[in-house]
Parts: structure tokens; C-alpha cells; sequence
């Protein structure tokens, strides 16, 4: 049930990094609540199969406030990435001063993500996040 956009093991340096980029549903009624909450486990469930440090960026549609992102993160043993340089509000675009956060990004403690940032406008419904790692801390290739 996951939807994983995308799935990239980066080799920089012989230093291995993977990156799943993911869009859960959004919880729009109680059926879709549910679907995306199966998503989060099962996202969990991805994160742990693998032994390479990984991040995960996107749209998970859950706020870092839900009981339901707690236990993604603590399921999935990621920290949320965007600590401790603050929530950055990514949508909708046209609604300031409505704007939640519900694109992420989640890493294991191994990866050494550097920078957090919101980024511009870009045509889209979400602000895009920019993402800073440094590839020395990355596990071994």
C-alpha cells in the first residue's frame, strides 16, 4: 500500500545514502485517514529492512503534532530532520497564515543532515523542502 515515488541509493565518495521519496494519502475522510495510516507503518516497515543510513523526504500528510508521526519515527527509528530549525510551514501555498507541516524530512541518527530549509514558491500547492547532507558521516559503500 505504500506509495514510494521513488527509491535512490546515492554512492558518494564510496559512502552509500538511500533516499525513498514518498506521497501518502491524505486523510480526507476516515477511510483515507486509515489508508495513510497503514502507509506510515509500512513505511516503517521499508526503513527497517534495509542496513543503509537512510532519509525520507515528502508529502507524508500527517503533522509532526499527530500521535501517528511519533509513531513513525519511533517505528522507523528516524529522528525528524527539521528539528531543531523549526516546523517549516510547507502548505498550502495560498493560505498563509493556514500553513501546516506535512512534507518532511525523517533520517537515522547515522545520517548527518545539515540544513533544513523551506524553499520558494515554486508553482506548486507545497513549498518544497531543501535538504543539506554531509556525505563523510554516511555508512560505508
Amino acid at each position: 500500500m505504500l506509495v514510494v515515488t521513488a527509491r535512490v541509493v546515492l554512492d558518494v565518495d564510496e559512502k552509500l545514502l538511500q533516499v525513498f521519496a514518498v506521497h501518502l494519502y491524505s486523510p480526507a475522510n476516515p477511510q483515507r485517514a486509515a489508508w495513510r495510516n497503514r502507509q506510515l507503518d509500512d513505511l516503517a516497515r521499508k526503513v527497517n529492512e534495509s542496513a543503509l543510513p537512510t532519509i525520507v523526504v515528502g508529502d507524508l500528510n500527517v503533522t509532526p503534532f499527530s500521535p501517528y508521526f511519533d509513531k513513525l519515527l519511533s517505528g522507523a527509528g528516524v529522528v525528524d530532520a527539521r528539528q531543531p530549525s523549526g516546523f517549516h510551514f510547507t502548505w498550502p501555498t495560498w493560505a498563509a497564515p493556514l500553513w501546516i507541516p506535512i512534507d518532511h524530512v525523517l533520517s537515522d541518527p547515522s545520517v548527518n543532515v545539515t540544513r533544513v530549509s523551506r524553499g520558494p514558491n515554486t508553482g506548486s500547492d507545497h513549498y518544497p523542502l531543501e535538504v543539506s547532507v554531509v556525505c563523510c558521516e554516511l555508512g560505508p559503500g
